[in-house]
C-alpha cells in the first residue's frame, strides 16, 4: 500500500464489534437464550479463547469477573461491552497501529467514531441480529449495516457472510516443513526453554485426529514465529 503512494487507510475496525458480526453474538438468541447466563459467558470465552487463553483454570475467573462487572442482563450488550473495551484495543487495533505505524501509514477507522457508536450503541438488538444464529440463506449480523452497504454495493457483496483473515497455517507450514523443523530443534532454540525436545518432536508427527493435527499446527506456528522472531532479536 506505501508503495502505491496511498498515505491514509480507511479500516472496518469497530464495526463487528457494534453490529453484532461476530458469530458469538449468537448467543444471545435462540437456541442459546435458553441457557443460563453463566454457560453462555463460558462459551463466550471459549469462542474468543484463541486471543486470550484457554486455561480457565488461570484466566477465567478473573475474566469472568470483568464481564460481570458489566452488569447487563442483555447478553449482546455485555459481548459488545467486553469486544469494545478489552479485545478491540488489546488485540485488533494494537495490530493496526503497529503494521501502519511502521509503514508510516495513516489509519482510520470511522466506525469507530463518538457519534456512530453511540448512536448503533442506542439502536435495539434487532437492527444488529435479524434472522436465525448461523442460518444459511437468511441474513442474521450486522443487518442495518448491510441494508445501508445495499444502496453502494452488489447484493452478493452487501449480504456475503463473514470471512475471516485466517492465514493458510497448514500449507505454510507443509511448505516449509524442514525449516520450521531444524528452528525448533535446534540446540539454541528458544522453545526448547519452555517445552521439553521429546515433546516438541511430537508435534510434527501427524494425526489422524482433525482436532488435534489443527492445535498441532496453531502451536507450531506460534512456535515457528517465536523462533523467527528470537533469531532476528539476537
Amino acid at each position: 500500500v506505501k508503495k502505491m503512494g496511498v498515505k491514509v487507510l480507511l479500516l472496518g475496525e469497530g464495526a463487528d464489534e457494534i453490529f453484532g458480526g461476530y458469530s458469538w453474538f449468537g448467543l444471545s438468541q435462540l437456541p442459546f437464550s435458553f441457557l443460563p447466563s453463566a454457560a453462555r459467558a463460558y462459551l463466550y470465552y471459549y469462542a474468543i479463547s484463541r486471543n486470550v487463553s484457554f486455561n480457565p483454570v488461570k484466566y477465567y475467573s478473573s475474566w469472568y469477573h470483568q464481564y460481570r462487572c458489566l452488569g447487563n442482563k442483555d447478553i449482546f450488550r455485555n459481548i459488545s461491552n467486553m469486544e469494545l473495551l478489552l479485545q478491540l484495543p488489546n488485540h485488533l487495533l494494537m495490530k493496526v497501529d503497529k503494521g501502519s505505524m511502521a509503514s508510516s501509514v495513516e489509519a482510520r477507522v470511522p466506525y469507530l467514531d463518538r457519534k456512530v457508536v453511540e448512536f448503533v450503541y442506542s439502536l435495539p438488538r434487532e437492527f444488529k441480529l435479524k434472522g436465525r444464529v448461523n442460518s444459511r440463506t437468511s441474513l442474521n449480523e450486522k443487518y442495518i449495516l448491510r441494508k445501508v452497504a445495499l444502496r453502494y454495493l452488489p447484493e452478493n457483496l452487501a449480504n456475503r457472510k463473514k470471512r475471516g483473515f485466517m492465514l493458510p497455517i497448514k500449507e505454510v507450514l507443509e511448505s516449509n516443513f524442514d525449516k520450521v523443523k531444524s528452528y525448533a530443534l535446534a540446540e539454541n532454540s528458544i522453545t526448547s526453554m519452555f517445552i521439553p525436545r521429546k515433546k516438541i518432536e511430537k508435534l510434527f508427527t501427524p494425526s489422524a485426529v482433525p482436532f488435534i493435527g489443527m492445535e498441532r499446527e496453531y502451536l507450531l506456528w506460534r512456535i515457528f514465529l517465536l523462533e523467527v522472531w528470537f533469531r532476528w532479536a539476537r
